[in-house]
């Protein structure tokens, strides 16, 4: 049975990109979770028969789900080994696009000019002694 060997996702502003790839040809079915009747929604059909898999998940569809905050998207991957039946070796993958507001704030403020900075005094001293060397003959 094939395994699967890698699993990556490149987060768009309103998709993500997966590449998955499995340890040996597989015959199965990847879809989003609750979506299998749409599809858009079926990444891979079954008896594809290949090891790699590129698909995209746009976040206004397939069961994607917005967090409340609007951090991040989210959407549950099933990957079914079997063309007909859902088993107790299938996986399930959430996938996570995080995005966090601070990615898209741009600066309101002017740029600052150097004269308006404070200058802060440094006052440093040297010493108030000095000490001299002679050479001598003498060694004690």
């Amino acid at each position: 049975m094939p395994a699967i060997q890698s699993l990556e996702v490149m987060c768009g502003k309103d998709h993500m990109d997966v590449h998955l790839s499995f340890s040996q040809p597989f015959e199965g079915i990847v879809s989003s979770k609750g979506q299998h009747a749409d599809p858009r929604c079926i990444y891979v059909p079954p008896s594809t028969g290949q090891t790699f898999f590129s698909f995209r998940i746009a976040y206004a569809r397939c069961g994607t789900k917005p967090d409340m905050h609007g951090q991040f998207y989210e959407n549950t991957v099933v990957v079914q080994y079997d063309k007909d039946l859902l088993e107790v070796w299938d996986e399930a993958k959430r996938l996570r696009c995080e995005w966090f507001n601070d990615y898209e704030k741009t600066a309101s403020k002017p740029p600052m000019v150097i004269a308006d900075l404070d200058v802060i005094q440094l006052d440093f001293r040297g010493m108030d002694t000095f000490t001299i060397i002679q050479p001598s003959d003498v060694i004690t």
